[in-house]
């Protein structure tokens, strides 16, 4: 079972969801207008079936897709890659045309932004099923830190290695010292 898909479900769902509602809703519209029997705009009528067949039929697979992810199922990813790119580049490609022939609106913008938003997400689930299943996550062994030896701890009042010893001695030089005595222990 794969953790990523199940996380990828919901994303699918949402992105079907919407193309689904928003396709149901505006298609009897598109029905009732005389937008889709105006004679000599062919490329516009086919752009508009094009487009609401994608929300309708690529909401609808988009749904089955995220069924599949929340399965558990790695395929889920490739599939809801897949569908999203086509989706996002036919919301590009009808919102550019749109736009070149009725000029720049809110719902154009909005088609071109929803593209650009669904190619990057295909983009992203295609690249995720390519890195594979990510291995265990293995916890790293603390490490044991072992305290200085005494021997390597060296007081500042006596003198380095090399240098004569104290005029007074070594024990007079340490209780000239103002410091705390050095410890062995590491905290």
């Amino acid at each position: 079972m794969s953790q990523q898909a199940r996380r990828n479900a919901g994303y699918a769902a949402i992105a079907g969801l919407v193309l689904l509602a928003y396709g149901l809703a505006t298609e009897p519209i598109f029905r009732l207008s005389d937008a889709g029997t105006q004679e000599g705009y062919e490329l516009y009528n086919t752009s508009l079936r094009v487009f609401y067949a994608m929300l309708q039929f690529g909401g609808g697979a988009l749904i089955i897709t995220a069924g599949i992810c929340f399965a558990g199922k790695r395929i889920g990813i490739l599939l809801s890659g897949i569908l999203t790119a086509i989706c996002g580049l036919i919301l590009i490609a009808c919102g550019g045309y749109w736009t070149s022939i009725d000029g720049f609106n809110l719902s154009h913008g909005l088609f071109l932004l929803f593209g650009l938003i669904f190619v990057r997400d295909a983009y992203i689930s295609i690249s995720l099923y390519g890195k594979g299943e990510p291995g265990p996550v293995q916890a790293a062994a603390p490490q044991k830190q072992e305290p200085p030896h005494p021997a390597g701890i060296h007081p500042e009042s006596l003198p380095r290695e090399g240098e004569p010893p104290p005029p007074d001695g070594y024990l007079a030089a340490l209780s000239k010292e103002d410091k705390e005595p050095p410890t062995a222990s590491h905290e």
